[in-house]
């Protein structure tokens, strides 16, 4: 009669291991699953010539750093990291966060160009926090998921790539504003500015 006595505790050490194999499955494939792109790009088309009227705005790279900068400091609400944005012959985005409780300095650097809908994208060529050169999609992933960057900016982790939507500035009186050429080496830098004609 002892052989078939059923033992509760081994079933039950066997029913928590698996619940926590299980569950360890679960938790890694979340960790590791990069984020879904929430955000599709706004497309503006050309605007059409007989409703709008085009104003050409060049500037150099010290204008264009107190834009975005201005963009940065007015317009993004999440206030945890702090932002700068540096036009030389890259383009190079600095900040500072906390992580653990301590401020942490971050770097990306770019190659810019302008896409066909007159926004600018950003191919990430390096990632660093302080000093430390760091993976860009593990980086660019842990930023869109833990930072609101308005719609100013559209990250891409799998691409390597960060969209600077110049779209996202058309306002309620419909002004658009597209990319137009972009010059690095020789400080030549300019925006169409499509005024509506009402």
């Amino acid at each position: 009669m002892n052989g078939n006595k059923i033992n509760y505790w081994k079933w039950a050490f066997i029913g928590l291991l698996g619940m926590l194999f299980f569950g360890g499955c679960y938790v890694g494939s979340k960790a590791l699953t990069p984020p879904k792109q929430v955000a599709e790009v706004k497309k503006i088309a050309t605007p059409n010539p007989s409703k709008y009227s085009k104003v050409n705005v060049s500037m150099d790279k010290n204008q264009m750093n107190a834009t975005i900068n201005y963009y940065l400091r007015k317009k993004i609400s999440d206030k945890s990291m702090k932002y700068r944005f540096l036009v030389t012959d890259k383009v190079i985005l600095m900040g500072t966060t906390k992580i653990l409780g301590q401020n942490v300095s971050f770097t990306l650097v770019n190659t810019p160009k302008i896409t066909s809908d007159g926004n600018i994208e950003l191919n990430v060529d390096t990632v660093s926090i302080g000093t430390l050169k760091v993976p860009k999609k593990y980086i660019l992933s842990y930023i869109k998921k833990n930072y609101d960057l308005g719609e100013f900016a559209n990250i891409n982790p799998n691409k390597k790539k960060i969209k600077l939507i110049l779209n996202s500035f058309s306002n309620k009186q419909g002004i658009i504003i597209k990319a137009h050429k972009l010059d690095l080496r020789n400080d030549d830098l300019e925006v169409n500015v499509y005024v509506p004609l009402k």
